[in-house]
């Protein structure tokens, strides 16, 4: 059963922390499909059973539809996303469809980790859409699901070596370094999540260090990740990754084809960046090669997961957007970091367990782990050593990472003197909330890594400084910089 080990003065909670811990187990992966338009309902409702059909192992699917209102939809969305599965009864999967308005709705779905996972948000938005288009049920997927590929099959053949491989890697690291830690946490737990996103000219000077280096953008991240971790203090490698488990005949399967795997490549102080990234890449090798036989038990308090984010579907007549990483409330050991690569921004979402580890903690490693991979882009070259060095916050500052932005930075975004003044304000929340440097007049909210919580976050500062209430049908309808100041100058006029 997942537990937490609390510190020896909280012992008395110890067994109802561990009962509430298995709730949060129950709970499954979600993702909104934002529909805006006029909508064929009972199309979209036979589309949601065609996918289930094509996807047997969702198993008999719950699709139901929900009116809400703009006002109630937040609410709404996070008691769906929050609903536990019953592992016994089922079902393990599920549709809502929300009318929040006319012409206005949105898709929830929720499937738990046992038949679904996060490369299967890919198959199934493409899938619906496919449904959704031609009006009859996609046909079955190449391959049955269940039936084995020559990679599997070839696993299995050496589950010897499979097996050495593992328990050579098996062993975690005594202790976890990490700022403010008062806990270890195993297993699922209660969560909370601190977003960052690499986009404009950050994530631009992040790839292009990848490329310098002739490395991925993964495995570019899964290094910087192992040099933050060292640079904390950590002499052993505490972290594990999420890697795909999918062969050439289950890519267009959906189902929880991803396992956790110890990741055992740690610096030294004094190697440079470009070695320490031959020793990840030769690493991750290992274990794709053993992936397909995964071991039982992954004990490592830190879990690193990245996938590529793909494009939004196609609904004829529909305005579609997705919100890809939508969060459920729980997380995975002490620190879960969800990595989405949009190809244009990087969307990080560093879950984390409460009891282990508290939010303004995340927030400083979130800010290290961003002045670290800018440190990197600046010299891919430089000795792990001589790489940025995490720098507290002040105590007093908000958000935590404000710090991060230079006045250097700062300066190559407009200023009020280039551009309309309510602009400028809708500029600064935006990018404040977000915690980005540089966004366009044009770029979409959602595109950017926003969700429901963003957009309460940019309607309550909004509030304060501008003294307008801005209504939640703007993000709906135009989820940009120049969207909102359009509605936030027309506010202030019906009110003058």
């Amino acid at each position: 059963m997942p537990s937490v080990t609390l510190p020896e003065e909280k012992s008395p909670k110890r067994e109802t922390d561990r009962m509430s811990h298995a709730s949060f187990a129950l709970r499954g992966i979600p993702l909104v499909l934002h529909l805006n338009g006029p909508l064929d309902v009972p199309a979209l409702l036979r589309a949601c059973a065609a996918v289930a059909e094509r996807h047997p192992v969702l198993g008999p699917v719950r699709v139901a539809r929900v009116e809400s209102s703009p006002e109630r939809y937040p609410g709404v969305a996070a008691a769906e996303v929050a609903r536990p599965f019953d592992l016994e009864n089922g079902p393990l999967a599920r549709f809502t469809l929300v009318r929040v308005g006319r012409d206005r709705n949105r898709l929830i779905f929720t499937a738990h980790g046992r038949v679904f996972d996060g490369c299967s948000k890919d198959v199934l938005v493409h899938d619906l859409a496919d449904a959704y288009f031609s009006r009859a049920a996609p046909p079955g997927p190449a391959v049955p699901y269940g039936e084995r590929g020559t990679a599997a099959e070839a696993a299995e053949a050496d589950s010897t070596a499979a097996r050495t491989f593992w328990r050579d890697r098996g062993h975690a690291p005594q202790g976890l370094v990490l700022p403010g830690l008062r806990a270890t946490a195993h297993g699922v737990g209660p969560g909370e999540i601190v977003e960052m996103v690499l986009a404009g000219a950050e994530f631009q000077a992040f790839a292009a260090a990848a490329t310098t280096l002739g490395a991925t953008r993964f495995e570019l991240l899964v290094a910087a990740v192992g040099v933050l971790l060292r640079r904390y203090g950590n002499t052993g490698s505490p972290l594990a990754l999420a890697l795909g488990t999918r062969t050439d005949h289950t890519r267009d399967h959906i189902g929880p084809f991803v396992a956790e795997m110890p990741f055992a490549a740690c610096p030294s102080l004094d190697e440079t960046l470009p070695v320490y990234l031959r020793a990840v890449r030769s690493e991750l090798r290992e274990l794709y090669r053993h992936r397909h036989a995964p071991p039982e038990t992954v004990l490592r308090p830190v879990l690193l997961g990245y996938r590529r984010r793909a494009a939004a579907p196609y609904f004829p007549g529909v305005g579609t957007g997705v919100e890809w990483t939508v969060f459920n409330g729980a997380a995975r050991g002490v620190l879960h970091l969800e990595a989405v690569d949009g190809d244009m921004s990087l969307t990080l979402g560093l879950r984390f367990n409460p009891l282990a580890i508290g939010h303004d903690d995340v927030a400083r490693v979130a800010g290290h782990l961003r002045a670290l991979l800018r440190a990197i882009a600046a010299e891919p070259r430089a000795k792990v050593a001589d790489l940025a060095a995490p720098v507290h916050p002040e105590p007093d500052e908000e958000p935590p990472v404000t710090e991060l932005f230079s006045p250097a930075e700062n300066a190559a975004s407009p200023s009020s003197e280039q551009e309309d003044e309510v602009v400028a304000q809708v500029r600064q929340i935006w990018q404040e909330v977000l915690r980005l440097d540089d966004i366009g007049l044009d770029e979409d909210l959602y595109d950017l890594g926003g969700h429901s919580l963003t957009i309460t976050q940019i309607i309550a500062r909004a509030r304060r400084r501008l003294g307008v209430e801005v209504s939640l049908d703007v993000f709906f309808d135009t989820p940009t910089i120049a969207g909102m100041a359009e509605e936030v100058s027309r506010l202030r006029g019906d009110n003058a």
